[in-house]
This record gives structure tokens, sequence and C-alpha cells, in this order.
């Protein structure tokens, strides 16, 4: 095994290791939360996180991702620039959610908003207000994380997000446990982001970060992030639009039996997505600048995989989204169980975001400007319709699908750059075709037979036999 491959593999095992271990800890905090907190305060921090990440986006020049990609990304002053911008970056940001806090609590008080909707709920502006905090604090964490993604040292950054969420999680639970308010939930992200940015300096990283300015540096950043902006802020609203738009219509309780929802249909996808930012495009990067010739290669040899885990997965969630929830959460969470399954199909078009990465390394971002706009328009028109003509159902399958509108771009420029493979296309939708159907057997067999009655028939048995065999003795 080659020196390149050795570190691919090692960095995609703490990769999924980190991810699995961070969504199991969110589950677990998750089912913990939604006994001791009210569906509604989900709803409205769903709105705080979906604002709190637009403005991020909104300014995102492409810190991260040109480290990555660039030459550069190992040299000192490079890197001390980088997280000056960094800062600068967290400050704006902060002082943007103020902004946005201030007018929606003009809007509530003059009445410009839906009563009814997650947006008009009075404690959203204090609480935005508080969360800006958050980017400030971030700004600040070490730059020598992003090198640790570069060089596939996955290691120790997935242990020092592991440990700064744990921190943050108990600090929530507790919170929520001894006060029963949304509260626990604003201050439980903002001791997270204050554990990952002081343990993020450790001497172990790297040296210590240093204020620097270069103007040169900088203009190759915003050069180079200039694309990435405007990808990110559509991008923005491709991922959280949903939540955008559904806050607008539906009611804080709705929205919050949603996110659950959410959370649990694109854990998987999440893990995905990681996955892909901190191995895939390193990696696809270093072939791009080593050996370009074997992309296609090394593109399908990672995507088959994905795909084949993702048709299962999507499959499973189809057939038991209802039993999840009924196992997992109590009675106010119910309808989060049609909704997984629905949304679960959305799973199917994980691996496309792969070829984004690709085009990505090969150094052309508009395409993900171009797809993150396609996706914005379809987004912003097809879920109002479709929630305004065939009800909340409709606009849930709406999303489920959206990917798709994205298919001819992906498409046409896969060909283009001689990535495309048809037979490995095709095969992602005979898998959960045929996975499907197993599980809908197995369902058939075992878990519609054994209903309620059935499980105290067998009850019954088991005790009246007990109960013969202890007489006798």
């Amino acid at each position: 095994m080659t020196g390149f491959k050795k570190r691919v593999v090692s960095a995609t095992f703490w990769s999924v290791s980190g991810q699995v271990l961070q969504q199991s800890l969110r589950l677990i905090s998750n089912l913990f939360l939604t006994r001791l907190l009210v569906p509604e305060m989900f709803g409205v921090m769903a709105v705080t996180t979906v604002i709190i990440i637009g403005l991020t986006q909104l300014s995102d020049v492409g810190i991260t991702q040109k480290i990555i990609q660039s030459k550069h990304g190992d040299n000192i002053s490079f890197l001390n620039m980088a997280w000056t911008l960094q800062i600068l970056q967290g400050f704006f940001i902060s002082l943007i959610i103020l902004f946005v806090s201030g007018c929606l609590y003009y809007s509530q008080k003059m009445g410009f908003l839906n009563i009814s909707s997650t947006y008009a709920d009075p404690r959203l502006p204090g609480i935005l207000s508080l969360s800006a905090l958050v980017p400030v604090i971030t700004g600040f964490k070490s730059i020598h994380l992003v090198s640790l993604s570069r060089n596939l040292k996955l290691k120790p950054l997935i242990g020092l997000q592991v440990f700064s969420q744990i921190i943050g999680l108990c600090a929530m639970i507790f919170l929520a446990w001894y006060y029963q308010n949304i509260w626990s939930l604003v201050f439980g992200g903002i001791v997270s982001s204050s554990a990952l940015t002081v343990l993020s300096h450790r001497s172990s990283f790297g040296p210590r970060c240093k204020f620097y300015w270069d103007s040169k540096i900088a203009k190759d950043f915003f050069s180079f992030g200039k694309w990435i902006i405007i990808g990110s802020t559509l991008g923005f609203f491709v991922n959280q639009g949903d939540r955008i738009i559904l806050g607008a219509l539906i009611t804080p309780e709705k929205l919050g039996i949603y996110v659950v929802a959410y959370f649990l249909a694109n854990a998987l996808k999440e893990l995905l997505h990681r996955l892909m930012a901190s191995v895939f495009y390193p990696a696809i990067s270093e072939t791009v600048r080593n050996n370009p010739k074997n992309i296609s290669t090394v593109y399908y040899k990672l995507r088959n995989r994905v795909d084949f885990l993702v048709a299962i997965a999507a499959a499973l969630l189809c057939i038991n989204g209802h039993n999840i929830i009924e196992f997992l959460y109590d009675g106010r969470y119910i309808d989060a169980g049609w909704i997984i399954e629905i949304l679960s199909i959305s799973l199917l078009f994980t691996g496309y975001a792969m070829a984004l990465q690709c085009f990505m390394a090969l150094g052309n971002t508009k395409i993900h400007a171009l797809l993150s706009l396609i996706r914005t328009i379809s987004t912003f028109v097809f879920i109002p319709l479709a929630y305004s003509f065939f009800g909340f159902k409709a606009a849930i399958w709406t999303i489920a699908i959206m990917p798709m509108t994205e298919f001819p771009v992906y498409f046409y420029n896969m060909y283009k750059f001689k990535i495309l493979k048809i037979f490995d296309e095709l095969r992602l939708y005979l898998i959960f075709i045929i996975s499907y159907g197993f599980f809908y057997l197995i369902n058939m067999l075992f878990f519609q037979e054994l209903n309620t009655t059935s499980w105290n028939k067998i009850y019954s048995f088991f005790i009246s036999n007990y109960n013969y065999i202890t007489s006798l003795i």
C-alpha cells in the first residue's frame, strides 16, 4: 500500500469514526432533550441555526478550501494570513446577526409577521443576539486545524471535535434539566464553541497563530473565493431553504417535529458530506496535483462505496421510519415517522456531491455557484407551490427530490471532464430497488404480522407455560 493510499484509508477511518460518534452523541442528547423540552423550542432553535449558518456562508471566502487546494497551504505566513481573515470574518458575521436580530424584533413589534409562524416567536431576537457570540469565538480557533485536514491527519482533529461536542452537550443537557427552557440550547452551543477554540491552540497542532497581513496573499484568497462566496451563499439556501420556507409557513411545534425527522433522515448524509470535505476533497486535490489522469478511477472507487451504503440506508429508512420514531420518541413526535420515510429518498443523491469536489479540485468553482443557483431557485419556487396547492406532505416530497434539478449540470460536466461512467450511475438505483424489496419483505414477514395482539398472545403463551411448569414443581 502506497503512502498516499495509507493516508486516505487512515483519514477515512477517523473521519467515519468521528462522524459516527458525533452523530451518536447528537442522537443521545436529542433523546434526552426531546423529553425535557417541548417541540416548539427545537423549531425556534432551528430558525436560529439557519440564520447563523446562512450569514456564515454569506461571508465565506473559501479559507478552508484555499488552504487545502493551494501549494502554499503549509507556509506559515499563508496560514497566519488565513487566521487573520478568519477572525475578521467572525466579527463581521456577529455584527450582521445582531442587525438581523434587531430587524426581527422591529418586525414583530410592528406586526409584519404571520403571528403563527416561527419567525414571530418573541424569544427569537434575544436568542439570535446571544448566539452572535458563537462566530466571534470560533473565528479565533487555530488555523492549523485546517492544515491537519489538508494533510489527511484527522485523528487529533476528530478527537478535538468530539471532546468539545461532549462538553457542550453535557452543559446543554444539564441546563435543560435544571431550567427546562430554550436558553439551555443556546448556552450549550456557546460552551461547545468555546471549548473547541481554546483547545485548538495546543502546541501539538502547530506553532502559535499570529496576526498577519499580506495584500498579495489576501488578493489570492479573494480571487479564489469570489465564486466560493456565491456558491456558499446559494449553498446556504440549498441546504437550509426548507427550514427558511417552512419557518414562515408552519408553527414552531410542527417545525420542531420536522427538525427531529430531518436529523434522523440525514444523519448518514451528514457523515458522508463530512467525509467528502475532510478526506475526498484533499485526496482528489492531491490526485489532480500529481496524477490528473487518475481522477475518474479515484472518483468512482470512492463513489461506488458511498452509493452502496446510501442505497441500502435509504431503503431501510423508507420502510421503517415510523417504527424508528415509535421506538425512540414519545407520542408528541409521532408525525416525524412519515416525514423520515419521505426524506430518506434524498439519500440516493448524496454521491453526486462528490462530483462537485472533483470540479473544485480541478479549479472550476463556477460550477459550484451554478449548481447552487439552480437548486436555490427550485427550492424557493417549488416548495411554496407544493405547500400552497397540495399541503405539507407534498412540500416534504418536494424537498426529498429537489436534488434532481441539478442532474443536467452534473452529468454534462462529468462528461466534459471525462469522469462519467453510465453503468456506475445506474447501479445505485438497482441496489436501492433490490434493497427496498428485501426490507419490504422482511417488514411484511416479521413486523406487521407481529403486531401488538400477536405479541400479547406470545407473552400469554410463555406466562401460561411458566405457571404450569412451576405448579408441577
